[in-house]
């Protein structure tokens, strides 16, 4: 069994990788269950690269009948109990934009296209430059001159309390899945913004907000959408996008492993930018938990921002669904402007994790003075009101999207919220 630790880091999957033949040919995966990743079998990388770093990484095992299954949570996302330590942000450079998180150095097309492929799956950019190789590139490759198709591939030194020290000699295609391996490794140091929705309280239009927002933010920016409510029908049907080809809820395997970024994400049903992973008539995301920590990391990992759609359990510190909540860099709850709506909004902004930031959304409100007075009666200054669209009902019966009014008291409250939530960041 080929197993990776780097740093307390591990990937375990599900999914048997096919090999082509024994040339190494396509087809490393199966189509039945193609986006969960699975270490090979053969010597382990950890013992290639000679070392098991420190434990800087939060590892979550949850026992069993069957098999011993591991649950990978970012350093961004830290369980109440956990020790802060083991989620410090690695260090050196860590913006996106800024530092590649993949470079390479080779001169032979088979090894830039076999690395492409990879790097698409893993949802990693890779850079092709010496600059890149010398900067701060979390995994670095560089082809093995006077080899056929062979690349030695190593972590920068600065990641080294996350990652194993060394190199390690990769032969392609027959040993892709071990470079795969490596690329969700370093993926897994970046992610996007989270902006988590959650109703305060029944009907409150947490959904409808949800969808709205990744809609405005999938204009401009790559952005996931993931329907958290283990009860919906399917997010999607608002956005128009329930008739679309794609992977919903009920085609994800509910089992351990990592899901691979880039994979996941393309194959997930779009509009403009942004990619949706929805419920539907054969059923939602489990409640366990694991399965929507998963989605999560993988589509935060390649979009710009990943909004939430979240049930009300999240609010309860020992539901299973607590983990969604704490993944949160802003969290938007939505409420009416009711003695009863406003009771339950203070009762979840009392439970809102450290490091998340929460802004409160008064459904049906117009702004001005009762605002206001909202703000002051909540003891809480992130108040912001959001104008109910006439007519919502029959305009998604006649086929008119969320988002599509545009010029609408309502788009424009969105617009608002949407600023706001990335401001926060």
């Amino acid at each position: 069994m080929c197993s990776f630790w780097w740093g307390g880091l591990l990937l375990v999957g599900v999914l048997v990788l096919v090999r082509g033949g024994s040339s190494g040919g396509a087809g490393y995966f199966s189509p039945q269950k193609p986006f969960v990743h699975s270490p090979s079998t053969g010597a382990t990388v950890r013992q290639r690269l000679g070392r098991k770093s420190s434990n800087a990484w939060t590892m979550t095992r949850r026992e069993s009948s069957s098999t011993d299954s591991y649950t990978h949570r970012s350093h961004t996302s830290v369980s109440r109990g956990e020790s802060a330590s083991l989620v410090e942000r690695p260090p050196g450079p860590v913006e996106p934009g800024r530092v590649a998180i993949a470079a390479l150095k080779a001169s032979s097309d088979a090894v830039r296209g076999e690395v492409a492929r990879l790097a698409a799956l893993a949802g990693v950019e890779v850079a092709h430059s010496r600059a890149a190789i010398e900067s701060g590139a979390v995994l670095r490759i560089i082809e093995v001159p006077g080899t056929t198709s062979q690349v030695e591939a190593s972590f920068h030194p600065s990641y080294a309390p996350y990652f194993a020290r060394g190199k390690v000699r990769i032969a392609l295609p027959e040993q892709a899945e071990d470079l795969l391996e490596l690329m969700l490794a370093a993926g897994s140091t970046r992610r996007g913004i989270i902006v988590g929705v959650v109703g305060a309280h029944g009907g409150a239009g947490c959904s409808t907000l949800a969808s709205w927002l990744a809609r405005g933010l999938g204009e401009t920016d790559a952005t996931g959408l993931i329907d958290l409510d283990p009860l919906s029908l399917g997010i999607e049907r608002g956005l128009g996008v329930h008739k679309s080809p794609g992977l919903r809820w009920a085609d994800l395997p509910e089992s351990s492993g990592a899901l691979v970024p880039g994979r996941l994400n393309a194959a997930l049903p779009r509009l403009d930018d942004m990619h949706v992973l929805s419920a539907d008539e054969r059923g939602a995301v489990p409640l366990s938990g694991a399965s929507g920590e998963r989605a999560i990391a993988a589509l935060s990992q390649v979009n710009a921002v990943t909004v939430l759609d979240l049930p009300r359990e999240v609010i309860e510190v020992d539901s299973s669904a607590r983990g969604w909540l704490e993944w949160c860099d802003v969290l938007v709850i939505v409420t009416h402007a009711t003695s009863r709506g406003l009771r339950h909004a203070r009762r979840v902004l009392q439970r809102v994790p450290e490091g998340t930031v929460p802004v409160v959304v008064i459904n049906g409100t117009s702004g001005g003075a009762e605002t206001a007075a909202i703000a002051v009666e909540l003891g809480f200054e992130r108040v912001v009101p959001l104008r109910r669209l006439r007519n919502l009902e029959q305009d998604l019966e006649h086929g008119v999207r969320l988002g599509d009014r545009r010029r609408c008291n309502t788009a424009r409250d969105v617009s608002r919220i949407q600023a706001m939530c990335l401001e926060l960041v």
